[in-house]
């Protein structure tokens, strides 16, 4: 599954349409979701980095972008105000519900990568399941 998803991003034309801000959201959230249980899985941070060399990606390095992220992600843990904000952020960029929806998939399999699914993953991803359907209600599965 996890494959399938990113397969989205890779350099391939399909994925030369999905935008930057897209691929940006999409790490974005898979490092958040990597973090949110506050224990991090070399199995989750290899599973991304490995993953995201595939992206068709622009502008500064990838693995500079990973370092942001990673930071944006401590900064942001703990705080409700800066993670809901940080989600709305996240849900824009990625742009549409089909996007929206894979990228969740991602997370899921993500949090299952390495045996482990913690309560603050799961609640995590209930969150971002609510965030997700908030505007087309039955989609979100």
């Amino acid at each position: 599954m996890f494959e399938r998803v990113l397969k989205l991003f890779r350099k391939d034309q399909e994925a030369a349409e999905r935008s930057q801000a897209q691929r940006e959201a999409f790490i974005d959230l898979l490092v958040w979701t990597m973090f949110v249980d506050r224990h991090l899985a070399s199995v989750e941070a290899e599973q991304i980095r490995k993953e995201a060399q595939g992206l068709q990606w622009e502008g500064r390095p990838l693995e500079r972008f990973i370092d942001a992220s990673v930071k944006r992600t401590r900064d942001i843990l703990g705080s409700d105000n800066a993670e809901r904000a940080y989600l709305d952020d996240i849900h824009e960029r990625l742009g549409d519900a089909e996007m929206r929806m894979r990228v969740l998939s991602a997370c899921e399999e993500l949090i299952a990568i390495d045996g482990d699914r913690a309560e603050a993953e799961v609640a995590h991803l209930e969150r971002v399941k609510a965030r997700f359907a908030a505007e087309h209600p039955g989609e979100v599965g």
